[in-house]
């Protein structure tokens, strides 16, 4: 199982400065932070998706790219979405509109990538706080708590080639 794959590839438990608290169009979540997720876009997952009420018709296929990479085995990708998406990091005053990469299936709710890190400039205290230098330096506090699912922590980080990445700018910058 996923759970199982984590606990073989993680030699210590993950740090707790990983996740941090958002809101995706008004509904709290909990977000990964993915540091070492190389996909340009914050992901979601399907499910969750779907929790907020949003439109399936609106994500689109990327031709060509039906997945992304999570240790070396697939995660397949539904697509991204059409139009950008509210999203609120922590109690940070400014909202973020995100276009996402749609997970499914997936076990975090949302994850922050590094994509998101540079883009905004943000800055990792570990254990601490992630620092959004891009909205006035606002420091926004990890959770005390990772989550956990069936009482496993986890921290997935998905990734995606490089080809891949070339490939879903030109085709994102195409329409």
């Amino acid at each position: 199982s996923l759970f199982s794959l984590h606990r073989i590839l993680s030699s210590k438990p993950p740090e707790m400065g990983d996740w941090v608290p958002i809101s995706v169009n008004g509904v709290s979540l909990e977000a990964a932070v993915g540091s070492a997720s190389s996909t340009p876009l914050c992901c979601i997952s399907a499910q969750t998706y779907q929790k907020l009420a949003l439109d399936a018709s609106s994500i689109v296929k990327i031709p060509g790219i039906n997945s992304l990479d999570r240790y070396g085995s697939a995660v397949p990708l539904l697509g991204v979405t059409d139009e950008k998406i509210d999203v609120r990091i922590g109690d940070c005053p400014g909202t973020f509109k995100l276009q996402l990469f749609v997970l499914d299936p997936c076990i975090f709710d949302f994850q922050i990538t590094l994509g998101f890190l540079r883009k905004y400039g943000c800055t990792l205290a570990v254990g601490d706080y992630l620092e959004i230098k891009k909205a006035n330096n606002y420091r926004v506090p990890f959770l005390p708590e990772i989550p956990k699912s069936d009482g496993v922590e986890y921290i997935i980080t998905v990734c995606m080639r490089a080809a891949d990445k070339e490939h879903f700018h030109a085709w994102n910058e195409s329409r």
